[in-house]
């Protein structure tokens, strides 16, 4: 079960290949984990976090990974070295990840000048 701060949920996607192949059925799985929190500065929630990224990239279904941070106002260099992480662990798996970045997240990365790290996958705000 989840602790407070942070959520997680499996989609499935539907292909869309004009009438190709099964008729439509089920894509492959997209992982959504949303950190709720506010303040992303606690180590705990940074390695909670952490873990269901993990779990979903090297055991999980998913072939895509939405991480969305767009609520973040307070953050640290932990949480940045954390996606860092992430992105790695997910090249090596072969997982397409995309990050909704809050402001603070992004003006931290960029500060850090990791920026170019995360453009392919960033957007800037909140998920849809």
């Amino acid at each position: 079960m989840d602790r407070p701060g942070l959520s997680h949920e499996l989609l499935r996607m539907r292909r869309d290949r004009g009438g190709q192949g099964d008729g439509g059925g089920w894509s492959e799985a997209t992982a959504v984990i949303r950190m709720d929190a506010v303040d992303a500065t606690d180590c705990d929630l940074i390695g909670r976090f952490h873990e269901q990224c993990r779990q979903q990239l090297c055991g999980g279904r998913a072939r895509q990974l939405v991480v969305d941070l767009g609520n973040v106002e307070r953050v640290d260099t932990k949480l940045v070295a954390c996606l860092v992480s992430v992105l790695r662990q997910a090249a090596a798996s072969r997982v397409r990840v995309e990050m909704v970045l809050s402001s603070a997240i992004h003006e931290l990365t960029s500060l850090c000048r990791l920026d170019g790290l995360f453009d392919r996958s960033l957007r800037e705000g909140r998920a849809a």
